[in-house]
């Protein structure tokens, strides 16, 4: 019994066809943006002596601390978070001073890698105003390791 082994030019197209299909998904989904982890840095607060920063990202203890004290409280996790500058970076936002009761919350943190741009997307509610004034600040802190080599340009983004 012998076995055919040639194929024909028109029975070979439909697999050239899906190869192709196949490297242009793998192509569109490696440059989609990747969702970076981070975590909210708590018991913060911005100095009264310090300009908001233009740039978002904090990368060093000496820039942190001429920008932001720490505080605690009572109870459990009244610490302020613990940041390690050499394996940690900072991305704050501080928002102007209100007298509106105003909650600054993250929603995802996503690195475009064709750009190698970070974008932080954060959701901001106002409640009621109030007799005395607050300035809303939001801290997350991101693992190094999870970045590009270098540092990346941030953008701030409202949800």
């Amino acid at each position: 019994m012998s076995v055919n082994h040639s194929f024909s030019l028109p029975a070979a197209v439909p697999l050239v066809v899906a190869v192709l299909f196949s490297a242009a998904l793998l192509s569109v989904s490696c440059s989609r943006p990747a969702d970076i982890p981070f975590t909210v840095a708590d018991h913060y607060f911005f100095r009264n002596d310090a300009t908001i920063p233009a740039d978002p990202l904090i990368a060093d203890r000496t820039t942190f601390d001429s920008l932001f004290g720490a505080t605690a409280v009572m109870g459990r996790n009244g610490m302020p978070t613990i940041i390690d500058f050499d394996t940690q970076v900072v991305i704050a936002v501080v928002r102007p001073i209100t007298d509106t009761v105003t909650e600054l919350v993250p929603v995802s943190l996503v690195l475009d890698s064709a750009s190698g741009t970070l974008t932080f997307t954060y959701h901001e509610s106002l409640g009621e105003r109030t007799s005395y004034s607050m300035r809303p600040l939001l801290l997350i802190v991101v693992n190094r390791s999870d970045l590009p080599s270098g540092l990346p340009s941030v953008s701030l983004s409202t949800q």
